[in-house]
């Protein structure tokens, strides 16, 4: 039991119950659709009273949705875009790249050295395999529309990635995607101004098919081109 609580494993665990008690204590009904847009005026108006004290607290809330893994950041990022407009771009983009690379640290910390002791030939092969063009396989994994963001921000932490490459890639992953929501968003806030329904489902929103199809093809178009490569390689 001494060595649950390790110097490492601090964070995964400060993580873990950020997660847990976002659900236990019922926050996840504040960060809903519905609720936002029920009270979007306040916020709208909130926001505007004081830009840079609402765009710190909405950057810390979104450093630390993404942190904990939390299942609002496409929420987030539509609100981004309803109260800041484009600027909400870099907003996005900063939090959520410092957010990832925290979780990138404690997987990498507390998983990276367990798995490079072990003498297993498949777990080896796939470490050097991945640190061959890490770059390019990072960017495929966050490029990759139906992978849960926290995925690609603990494997390259397992696979023992810099940080520098980690930061980098996401950081670009994070432009086409948020590029979509802040637009939708800067959409839905006249949507709601002239309180006319609104649907977040994809189906009723075809313009969003082509955005998240060139999503999916680049990141497919990523991983062949990593293959062949390796393939060649060998």
């Amino acid at each position: 039991m001494k060595n649950i609580f390790t110097a490492k494993s601090i964070l995964p665990i400060i993580l873990f119950l950020g997660f847990f008690f976002f659900f236990f204590l019922d926050l996840d009904s504040l960060i809903s659709w519905d609720n936002i847009r029920e009270n979007y005026s306040k916020l709208n108006h909130k926001s505007s009273e004081d830009i840079i004290y609402s765009i710190i607290i909405f950057f810390l809330v979104y450093l630390l949705a993404t942190a904990f893994s939390l299942p609002v950041l496409s929420v987030l990022s539509l609100l981004s875009g309803a109260l800041y407009g484009w600027m909400a771009t870099l907003l996005v983009i900063t939090s959520g790249t410092l957010g990832c690379w925290i979780v990138f640290i404690a997987a990498k910390g507390f998983l990276y050295e367990y798995l490079s002791q072990k003498t297993n030939s498949y777990i080896s092969s796939i470490i050097t395999n991945f640190n061959k063009g890490p770059f390019t396989w990072l960017l495929a994994l966050k490029l990759f529309p139906f992978l849960p963001v926290s995925f690609s921000n603990i494997v390259p932490g397992v696979l023992g990635m810099r940080s520098s490459i980690f930061l980098l890639a996401t950081f670009l992953a994070f432009i086409p995607g948020t590029l979509i929501y802040v637009g939708f968003g800067r959409g839905i806030a006249k949507l709601i101004s002239s309180h006319q329904t609104i649907s977040l489902s994809m189906f009723d929103n075809p313009d969003l098919y082509i955005p998240l199809i060139g999503l999916l093809l680049i990141s497919m178009t990523s991983f062949v081109v990593k293959f062949l490569r390796i393939k060649k390689g060998n």
